[in-house]
């Protein structure tokens, strides 16, 4: 295992560690704790999923994903694509179906 891949699961577990809490006491921890959330948001998405107590720290999580991701399609409307490009944009979106089907059907079962 890398050591990138070490790290990820080190802060994986204490991102679990912070979010099992009932209260992020000190401010370096809600520091960490918001420092872990930015780079792990789908992480913690998954982590809380069945957490109906801290629904407002995952609704902030949702809405800065929700921000990436327009961010991100804003400026791929404002590059030049090419065939490949499209192909590959496709593919993502694809991709992304693929998922939705895959997990509603999981869901249905």
């Amino acid at each position: 295992m890398s050591e990138e891949e070490i790290k990820k699961q080190n802060d994986l577990l204490e991102l679990k560690k912070l979010i099992s809490k009932k209260c992020v006491g000190s401010c370096s921890s809600n520091l960490w704790l918001n420092h872990l959330l930015n780079k792990y948001p789908w992480e913690y998405l998954m982590f809380t999923q069945f957490n109906t107590i801290k629904t407002g720290k995952r609704k902030q999580v949702e809405e800065k994903l929700k921000e990436k991701w327009i961010f991100r399609l804003t400026e791929i409307q404002k590059l030049q694509l090419w065939e490949r490009d499209v192909d590959f944009l496709n593919g993502v979106l694809d991709c992304l179906d693929y998922l939705i089907k895959e997990k509603n059907t999981e869901k249905n079962n």
